[in-house]
């Protein structure tokens, strides 16, 4: 979600602004910004390419015959488009939002052939962003303070809280226990961006009867690639249910509609992540990650690491745990009255912090600053 999310987030202010937009996304995505063609038909233009890139040059050829403003882009970019895209025939400025700090800003962690390439291109087309934005302020602290970039930093929420908004679609061929304590845990079944394994182990060692009134939905998909130990997420989380535990996974990848539906049921958002991350990547400092974002848009409270640095305005409805049996144990005594309690609260708060109103005036105070 968080991919595509703060594009259409900016572009959906924007519109209620009275500008107008031109997006240029994934075909993938139709289905994600249908909405925002029906309601703001005069004002928005789409334009559609396939996915992998194989109409990159129809799209970058799309985009020349425009002369936008501000131009406002983010990482998910081809070593060919990177390339190629000039962004100066086509915009007077340019914003990046950018989920990988030290991928972008950072120093070169390899001197081999294909790192050192793709370091090329994105100082290359670095050379043509005016202004970075960025979901923390512990981004914007690394890059200021950390790496030689020198390119102005904004923070702008990837989310917007959209609890009250969002219109999820039933799903007949989904049992969805409302009796039940649902438990979701984001995410890619990557065992090395999550502690999977560290999670089916402490819950084979507990007692079943503990988490009668417990569903954990595993709402995600397998990796690409099999030496992520997809696998391994699959058959733990199999012999866990053969164990009388209720647990729900997908095969495949899960389609936004169904996503939102399961979210905005669910009572507790639970991110077992680890934090120091991949490709020298830390959650929370260079890398920002989905689920804090979820706890906005859905009005959820979470589980989530110690060390995980989250949002201003979320630490009250986060349960911070050290060790994987911590946030277990949490999960065994909780209720679904306290629960649905904190994210009553989480609710009038998050409208309130990280409404479409407060994220319209930030954002048009800094798109004002970086085009004058």
């Amino acid at each position: 979600m968080t991919h595509y999310e703060p594009l259409v987030n900016k572009a959906e202010c924007l519109l209620a602004a009275g500008y107008d937009v031109h997006l240029f996304v994934l075909s993938e995505f139709s289905n994600e910004i249908d909405y925002l063609s029906k309601k703001y038909s005069n004002n928005l233009k789409t334009h559609f390419f396939f996915p992998k890139h194989t109409e990159i040059d129809v799209y970058l050829k799309d985009m020349r015959g425009y002369e936008f403003d501000i131009l406002i882009i983010n990482t998910f970019l081809s070593a060919k488009s990177m390339w190629f895209l000039d962004t100066r025939a086509i915009a007077r400025r340019t914003m990046l939002c950018l989920q990988n700090a030290h991928e972008w800003c950072g120093a070169i962690s390899s001197f081999q052939i294909k790192p050192l390439l793709k370091k090329m291109l994105i100082n290359h087309f670095l050379r043509q962003v005016d202004c970075l934005s960025v979901g923390l302020q512990d981004t914007k602290g690394y890059i200021e303070n950390s790496t030689n970039c020198k390119i102005p930093v904004i923070v702008t929420p990837f989310s917007v809280n959209k609890s009250r908004k969002i219109m999820a679609v039933e799903f007949s061929k989904i049992e969805f226990n409302k009796d039940k304590i649902n438990v979701v845990i984001p995410g890619t079944y990557s065992v090395q961006r999550r502690c999977y394994l560290e999670l089916f182990e402490d819950l084979e060692n507990a007692r079943v009867a503990d988490f009668a009134n417990t569903c954990f939905w595993l709402l995600g998909a397998p990796t690409a690639k099999l030496h992520d130990h997809s696998s391994k997420v699959l058959s733990g989380a199999a012999e866990l249910i053969r164990q009388g535990y209720d647990i729900r996974f997908f095969n495949e990848f899960i389609d936004t509609e169904l996503y939102r539906f399961i979210m905005s049921h669910a009572d507790l958002i639970f991110s077992p992540i680890r934090v120091e991350g991949i490709k020298n990547e830390v959650y929370g400092v260079t890398k920002d990650t989905g689920c804090t974002w979820d706890m906005v848009r859905y009005a959820k409270s979470a589980i989530l690491p110690s060390k995980l640095v989250i949002p201003d305005g979320l630490s009250a409805f986060v349960v911070k745990y050290v060790k994987i049996s911590d946030a277990t144990d949490y999960i065994s005594t909780m209720t679904k009255e306290s629960v649905a309690e904190v994210n009553k609260a989480a609710e009038v708060v998050m409208n309130r912090s990280f409404g479409a109103d407060e994220f319209a005036k930030k954002l048009l105070n800094d798109l004002c600053l970086i085009t004058r």
